[in-house]
């Protein structure tokens, strides 16, 4: 999926209920990018993702820890 974003393809991200303590629900969300930072304390780096929230008002991004137990899974939309 890293690659589909660094080429400007929209992303979008199916979260289950309890994601990074933001979502009640299921939910979905535009994926506009990811990151890594690391954590000096644990000498370990975590992974983000930064999505747009359509939820949110106003309409926000927002970026939440990247946990593969939040996500029930992404769909790539592919233009031609």
């Amino acid at each position: 999926m890293k690659s589909e974003v660094d080429a400007d393809y929209p992303a979008v991200l199916m979260f289950k209920p309890g994601a990074d303590q933001m979502y009640s629900v299921n939910h979905a969300t535009a994926l506009v990018g990811y990151f890594k930072s690391y954590d000096y304390q644990t000498w370990t780096y975590n992974n983000y993702v930064r999505v747009v929230d359509p939820y949110a008002s106003p309409v926000c991004e927002k970026t939440i820890y990247w946990n593969t137990n939040y996500i029930y899974g992404y769909y790539i939309i592919t233009v031609y």
